[in-house]
């Protein structure tokens, strides 16, 4: 094959590594996970676990976060629930709550999980009436990686 056949390929294979090497280090330069409670707000009980690879089984309301993505990406939930999210992606993630919708949007510091790999899990209680936007902060300039629990 020649060089001008084969350098298309070239580009698109070292795009490809350069962003996964940016993916890692800023996951391992994140900080330890937020036990802000933002003033009053809901009273966050954060819950880590690893599941050695496999995704345990979770009751109540959980969050998949999958193929970039947040699933579902509005949930609604009385006061007093707690949410559980779930890492199913090869890619590290974290949740982190926003003040609004979108990639602009800033962290509040009301609740974050910190960096969470494959099968690792981030839980959070909502006590309070409101809207609650959230997001991965490792990935915020994709629209999927931002959601929002609405708490009635």
């Amino acid at each position: 094959m020649s060089l001008k056949r084969a350098l298309p390929s070239l580009v698109v294979g070292l795009v490809a590594v350069v962003a996964l090497a940016g993916c890692g280090k800023i996951a391992n330069s994140y900080g330890t996970p937020n036990s802000s409670n933002g003033g009053g707000a809901a009273t966050p009980m954060p819950t880590m676990s690893s599941a050695g690879g496999a995704v345990a089984p979770v009751t109540g309301h959980t969050v998949a976060i999958q193929n970039f993505s947040f699933t579902p990406q509005t949930l609604t939930v009385k006061a007093g629930t707690k949410v559980t999210w779930t890492n199913n992606d090869t890619t590290v993630h974290d949740v982190t709550s926003t003040d609004g919708p979108g990639t602009s949007a800033s962290t509040t510091g009301l609740f974050g999980s910190g960096p969470l790999s494959n099968g690792q899990s981030f839980s959070f209680t909502f006590s309070k009436p409101g809207t609650y936007h959230y997001e991965c902060s490792i990935h915020a300039s994709m629209a999927t990686m931002h959601a929002v629990v609405i708490v009635k």
